[in-house]
């Protein structure tokens, strides 16, 4: 890899910035709510409110272990509102034992958070754990760690559950079974055979076809883009790899991915993956110039600095004007 690529600050967590730059798209959030949450919980909620926020509860202390993503919404009958917390655990090893305190911690910067804002009811956090360790794990909860203890005293024990998914666990079967979450079915496929360059070789068509219906272009377009960067840096392939692997698949994807691949390759992650989103956004900016500055930033998820500044860009040149002479003539 070029050095530019290896130095670059983008890269030094690849499946934390994937994982985030995924799930930061409706479509995707909406259906990674739907793969990790039990059905008598999905079914309650309001989806006709649900949003992505840009806030995170994760400090210093924890930002080592955890990325977190967070989604707001509200129950169905009682308009009582609910965070979702997708929680990205970073480590290939997990101790049962400390991520439930970690997860005390987190909970308790929610609960924080709603008295700093004078919020007279707290807003109840949901944890949804993402795991993709070498390990196999179940779920084990903090009051579980207090054994033989009497049933009088269970009174005082801090009682909270979480939903997990272990990609390790599942097989790709059982992933490819996600029929109702196709987007989240190959993001699961590509983060689940990290490093592992063979199955990427033998299996482009399975990650790369993002087959949903109802998904904006844009969108299929950036799943390709963040996918491609994601395992040229995780795996060992070479530019010429992915660009065989390319020319199998149905022209518009197949394109994407060897456009994406040649801006990794020869300027960088951040700079090709930059400019890969870049290209996308004025793209659609250009075909819908109607949409505002703060449809475009909520669509992308976009400061609207940045927006305001790629607006500028689609902008023609504004040209000289010749000054006029001030001598008369005679």
């Amino acid at each position: 890899m070029p050095e530019k690529y290896n130095s670059s600050p983008f890269i030094k967590k690849p499946h934390d910035h994937y994982f985030k730059s995924v799930g930061s798209i409706l479509e995707v959030a909406l259906e990674l709510v739907k793969v990790g949450l039990p059905d008598k919980i999905y079914q309650q909620l309001d989806l006709s409110v649900f949003e992505i926020s840009n806030t995170t509860f994760v400090d210093e202390k924890l930002e080592e272990h955890l990325s977190d993503l967070i989604y707001t919404s509200q129950l169905q009958k009682s308009g009582k509102p609910i965070r979702i917390c997708l929680l990205f655990e970073h480590k290939r090893k997990i101790s049962i034992r400390e991520l439930n305190l970690q997860l005390v911690r987190y909970i308790v910067n929610i609960l924080e958070e709603d008295l700093r804002q004078g919020r007279e009811d707290f807003t109840l956090p949901i944890p949804i754990v993402i795991y993709n360790g070498a390990e196999v794990w179940t779920p084990k909860f903090l009051r579980e760690f207090y054994q033989q203890l009497p049933e009088e005293f269970h009174r005082y024990l801090m009682d909270f559950e979480f939903d997990a998914i272990n990609l390790n666990s599942l097989t790709d079967a059982q992933i490819e079974t996600l029929y109702d979450s196709m987007l989240v079915r190959n993001i699961f496929l590509a983060m689940k055979h990290a490093f592992d360059d063979e199955f990427y070789k033998n299996n482009f068509q399975k990650i790369f076809i993002f087959a949903s219906e109802n998904v904006r272009p844009t969108v299929i377009e950036m799943l390709i883009s963040l996918t491609t960067s994601y395992i040229i840096y995780v795996s060992k392939l070479k530019k010429e790899d992915i660009m065989q692997a390319a020319q199998a698949m149905p022209i518009p994807v197949g394109t994407q991915i060897r456009t994406t691949a040649t801006n990794v390759f020869e300027e960088g992650w951040f700079e090709g993956i930059e400019k890969g989103i870049e290209k996308t956004i004025l793209t659609f900016m250009t075909k819908k110039p109607e949409t505002s500055d703060a449809q475009v930033s909520e669509l992308f998820n976009l400061p609207i600095s940045r927006v305001k500044k790629l607006r500028e860009m689609l902008k023609p040149p504004v040209q000289k004007q010749r000054k006029k002479s001030s001598k008369k003539i005679a």
